[in-house]
């Protein structure tokens, strides 16, 4: 259908980082999308999801965080509270809060989305290195360098259990925990 096309076709200006003409793309979809099959259905999540993406990479925060609590009330709604699309929509809403700096809000949320991705997609998984990363590099810029390296130590157990050994991840994460050494 139309709404889908344009859905994909923002995808795709996404990924090349065209994010003007995505957002264009993702906002006609979701009006056709509402119109046809409502302000709850799955695939109008999607489209709300993607568009809050692209806010976020605009830098329109606010924007963002709108379409992200609208997605995460209708996964919740469609999908229930321990759901990985819960648990993403939350990482994503809790880097909003990191970026602008609301470092306890955004504490909180990677937690719950960890405690999420735990409890339905079992401890090995690339969702949890990610949140895992993610809270490590907030710990860190809080200051909390102890809290940080233990956090990057389990995630790069985590990454090393389901990624190749040269992954640039792994990379990544070991070079975190070298700042940290670096700087105590």
């Amino acid at each position: 259908d139309v709404a889908t096309t344009l859905n994909n076709i923002g995808r795709v200006y996404y990924m090349r980082g065209e994010y003007d003409t995505a957002l264009r793309l993702y906002l006609e979809a979701l009006q056709i999308r509402r119109s046809i099959l409502g302000h709850d259905h799955l695939d109008v999540g999607a489209t709300i999801y993607n568009t809050g993406q692209t806010y976020h990479q605009l830098g329109l925060f606010k924007e963002a965080m709108q379409h992200y609590e609208e997605f995460l009330h209708i996964a919740r709604k469609r999908l229930g509270n321990k759901h990985r699309d819960v648990a993403i929509m939350l990482k994503c809403m809790a880097q909003v809060h990191h970026e602008l700096k609301e470092f306890d809000e955004a504490q909180s949320i990677y937690e719950e989305a960890l405690s999420i991705c735990r409890d339905t997609l079992g401890e090995k998984n690339p969702e949890i290195a990610s949140i895992l990363n993610k809270l490590g590099n907030l710990l860190y810029e809080k200051g909390d360098l102890d809290a940080a390296i233990e956090i990057y130590k389990h995630g790069l157990k985590v990454e090393r259990a389901i990624l190749d050994p040269f992954h640039p991840n792994i990379v990544v994460t070991l070079t975190n925990i070298g700042q940290i050494h670096k700087r105590k």
